[in-house]
This record gives C-alpha cells, structure tokens and sequence, in this order.
C-alpha cells in the first residue's frame, strides 16, 4: 500500500508538470502545449485508476462483512417474493 501511495504521489507530481508546461509553451508552440496536455490528460486516467486501486485495497475484505448485513445469510424466501408461499397451481 505504501509503494501505492508513492506512486500516486509521483504520478499528481508529473500531471501537474505536464499541466504547468503547456501553459507555459502555448503561445510559443501550440502543438507541443497539445501534446503536453494529451500527456497529462494520459496521467489523469492512470492516476485515476491508481486512486481505485487503493481505495480497493484499503476496504476491508469481503469476507469480514458482519454476517447481519450481508445478503447470503438472508432467509431465501424473503429474497424472492411468493417463494414461501404454496404453489396453488399443484393442489388442483
């Protein structure tokens, strides 16, 4: 998880570098500004899948979930309606 949190860090760092740089080049050479903001634009969705990633390692793991709260140990026929009722067709 701490190598995760390095990364992330790295990755804001180099978005905000990339950000920075187009602003600063865009009057001189507008193509390189694009391509800089492309790159950044490339270090948004990776950070933002790095951000996930963590989020999911930090939640608990579903096998610690309290057994009132999850669905499995629910009665089956409260999870489908008219399952505990009898089947009126097959009395006739």
């Amino acid at each position: 998880m701490r190598e995760l949190k390095i990364a992330i860090r790295q990755l804001e760092r180099a978005h905000h570098r990339s950000l920075r740089f187009a602003r600063r080049v865009e009057a001189r050479d507008p193509e390189l500004a694009a391509r800089a903001r492309r790159e950044a634009d490339d270090l948004a969705r990776v950070l933002s899948e790095y951000r996930l990633l963590a989020r999911l390692e930090a939640a608990p793991p579903a096998d610690s979930v309290p057994a009132e709260s999850s669905p499995a140990s629910a009665d089956p026929a409260d999870a489908v309606p008219g399952a505990a009722e009898p089947d009126r067709d097959s009395s006739r």
